[in-house]
């Protein structure tokens, strides 16, 4: 089959074998010169000899200098040109002899050898010379000296042959030219053809590279150039359904936001507003009108004054899935499917910012916990079940029933209705009057009421939970009734916390404020690994108070701005007394409030405290809550990447009891994940907690986290989390919070 495209392979020959036909051609010529000269003057073969010498040397010596000095090669070429044209005119004035004529046959075969145009040119002007010198015999002048056997016959065929020398060298011209104008005219057409051929190679390899995922080529208007079989199986379209379609018409389904639609009508914009090989969650359509989970990568390339875009498009779906489920672990009671603590902080949480009134009723069951002990995990699960199942038929549809902690029950109920939550509370006691039949045994479960309302206030959903967990406590205490409605009339309470606000400013200059240390260890060799600060006051009326008595009036008045700056330095200073000791495996880990990050540069303090006490970044932990909504997130992002280059950690704290828990891991370059309290307290008395804690550890090995276990404080919970495949452990179990003196101690003891 004729192909119009050749390779570069075959038009580097193809010019090569013209420039040897060319080169030739001024051989020939050069030889018939030569000829011709010694007919007319019968000159010897000796000085043709020394011609040939000649012609080497300066072939050998003229590439030298035209490789290394061009502009000497050009100075030399310029002046043999002028001796070969002045030693013609030389002769044709009479003033040189027949002896000397090999000097011209030397210069006329050196320059021929500069390549064939010069060749041509100067073989025209020494022949049209020779002629004139050989046909115009002056007589006494002695035009040019020839031995006696030189005759008009010699002169004749001396004539003959330079003609037809000239007509061949002037016929070598025209084709020269002709076959340049037809090489340059051929060689534009073979280019066009060569870069259409190297554009469909390269969209033909790009299309059929990876068959097992979608490659779409589109133009700069996003028509579908090239569909390979990944993109048929992906969609159900076949290639010559869609070339010359839109791509984002194709796969887009027409209910999608305004803002996908713009965001990628064409694919220059999607480059402009993503950049190349940026991923792009989007939402598409297969032929069947399903939904898919994908992500496109938008890449560039140009043939001449034309954009191309490959687009790869990767079909994420089952990653969604298994994410989604990981989310509804997180948000869901893995035993009974129901919402819990977490889901119903965020769902209260949204009812309160609009405006609803609500009631918040928290049941606790005494008997659950002591039917895993005594019948087992099994069985315990088999009777919460039952549970639900008498709690369900209780509640109106718009009602939520909520599993916050192995033995507790969440009722949320729109409205501050009295008498809808003493109904509910009358209906579960009747229901839970009858015993439950459970492996041949009857249990009585007793139920007992925390109630609380909430106010126009009321904007905090773990707030208004903690009113229902204080009035559940004061049911428990109680010995008249099962029930208590939280009080909100607290004015000693409130009067306390306005004398803790107070007294934060002076014990901060009193040297009040204490770091204790709790040890974090290796959940297999049991190896101190990382330490965390945990802060203390030495109230000089209340005694030691922990961090949940006064951090949050710290944060409430932006107190915690200047206590945190110190709880830095104060663990940074402990960090570098440790390193002095010779400990040199552990991090310290201290906390930063969410409302610190807001009111200033956390990086900078940190890099400038780090200096101050002459300690490494890589001994350093920041533990942030995940409690921490991802608006923050995102304005301090700059900030967490200025502490990675400085070689500090960063932990996630308290996961499970936040918002957007997989959003805030995506977000920030975490470390370390610390599970909330509340999942290792459930480990002993659920086996669905245990397949929560599973997944969440193994998607934490996902994503290149270790995971720390808080609140371990029996035998029983280190083995299940290291079980588990929890890295580190921290909690009584292994060792309580403690001063540095005695923090120093215990290092030391437990050093191997």
């Amino acid at each position: 089959m004729f192909r119009l495209q050749l390779t570069e392979q075959e038009i580097a020959v193809r010019n090569q074998m013209v420039n040897q036909f060319f080169m030739v051609l001024s051989i020939i010529g050069v030889l018939l010169l030569m000829v011709s000269l010694y007919r007319a003057n019968q000159i010897g073969w000796q000085p043709i000899m020394t011609v040939h010498v000649l012609s080497v040397i300066s072939l050998v010596t003229i590439t030298f200098f035209k490789k290394r000095f061009p502009y000497l090669f050009k100075a030399w070429f310029a002046v043999l040109l002028l001796l070969f044209i002045g030693l013609n005119g030389f002769l044709a004035l009479g003033l040189l002899t027949g002896g000397h004529a090999f000097i011209l046959v030397a210069l006329t075969a050196t320059v021929s050898l500069i390549g064939p145009q010069a060749a041509l040119l100067l073989g025209i002007v020494t022949l049209a010379l020779l002629g004139f010198i050989a046909n115009f015999h002056l007589g006494d002048g002695h035009v040019m000296s020839v031995d006696d056997s030189y005759s008009h016959s010699g002169a004749a065929w001396s004539l003959v042959i330079a003609a037809t020398l000239a007509m061949t060298l002037l016929i070598g011209i025209m084709v020269h030219r002709l076959s340049n104008l037809t090489r340059r005219f051929m060689m534009d057409a073979l280019d066009k053809a060569n870069s259409l051929a190297l554009s469909e190679a390269r969209t033909q390899a790009f299309v059929q590279s990876a068959l097992s995922q979608a490659l779409v080529a589109i133009d700069n208007e996003g028509k579908i150039l090239r569909w390979n079989a990944g993109a048929e199986a992906m969609f159900g379209y076949s290639s010559d359904e869609v070339i010359g379609q839109s791509l984002y018409a194709l796969i887009m389904p027409p209910q999608l936001p305004d803002f996908q639609n713009s965001s990628l009508a064409s694919s220059q914009h999607a480059l402009a507003n993503y950049g190349s090989g940026t991923s792009i969650p989007f939402i598409a359509k297969n032929r069947a009108g399903e939904s898919l989970n994908i992500e496109l990568s938008l890449g560039e390339w140009r043939e001449g004054d034309k954009t191309f875009h490959s687009v790869v498009i990767n079909d994420v779906s089952e990653t969604k899935s298994y994410e989604q489920k990981l989310v509804k672990l997180a948000n869901t009671d893995a035993l009974t499917t129901l919402p819990n603590k977490m889901s119903m902080i965020d769902s209260v949480g949204n009812r309160l910012a609009q405006n609803h009134q609500l009631s918040l009723v928290i049941v606790h069951f005494n008997g659950l916990s002591t039917t895993n002990s005594s019948l087992g995990y099994l069985a315990g699960d088999e009777l919460i079940l039952e549970t639900v199942k008498r709690l369900t038929p209780l509640l109106k549809s718009y009602e939520v029933l909520a599993r916050i902690t192995a033995c507790q029950f969440l009722l949320l109920v729109d409205g501050q209705s009295d008498d809808r939550v003493w109904q509910l509370k009358v209906a579960i006691e009747s229901k839970f009057n009858a015993a439950i039949e459970l492996e041949g045994h009857q249990i009585y479960l007793t139920p007992k009421f925390g109630i609380v309302f909430s106010n126009q206030q009321d904007r905090d959903a773990e707030a208004l939970l903690n009113k229902a967990f204080v009035a559940l406590s004061e049911a428990k205490s109680s010995d008249q009734h099962n029930w208590a409605y939280f009080n909100p009339e607290y004015n000693q309470q409130a009067q306390k916390q306005i004398a803790l606000i107070a007294g934060m400013h002076e014990a901060l200059r009193k040297h009040q404020f204490e770091l204790f240390y709790q040890p974090q260890v290796d959940a297999v060799t049991g190896q101190c690994k990382g330490i965390e600060a945990l802060i203390r006051w030495h109230h000089p009326e209340e005694g030691l108070l922990g961090p949940n008595r006064f951090i949050p009036l710290a944060e409430a008045t932006d107190f915690i701005v200047l206590l945190g700056g110190w709880v830095i330095d104060q663990g940074c200073k402990a960090a570098k007394q440790l390193v002095d000791e010779g400990f040199d495996d552990f991090s310290m880990a201290i906390n930063i409030s969410p409302k610190q990050l807001q009111l200033e540069d956390i990086s900078q303090r940190i890099e400038s405290t780090l200096s101050k006490h002459h300690l490494q970044g890589h001994f350093l932990e920041v533990e942030v809550t995940e409690s921490m909504r991802v608006s923050n997130v995102i304005g301090i992002n700059e900030q967490f990447a200025k502490l990675h280059d400085l070689g500090v950690k960063l932990s996630m704290d308290d996961f499970g009891t936040g918002y957007s828990s997989f959003a805030y891991l995506k977000s920030i370059s975490f470390d370390l994940l610390k599970f909330d309290k509340s999942f290792i307290d459930d480990l002993a008395v659920s086996e669905s907690t245990r397949r929560v804690v599973k997944g969440i550890v193994d998607m934490s090995k996902a994503l290149g986290l270790k995971v720390i276990a808080e609140g371990v404080e029996t035998k029983e919970q280190a083995e299940v989390v290291r079980d588990l495949g929890c890295h580190l452990i921290q909690g009584y179990y292994c060792a309580k919070p403690m001063p540095f003196d005695k923090l120093l101690v215990w290092m030391r003891e437990n050093q191997n």
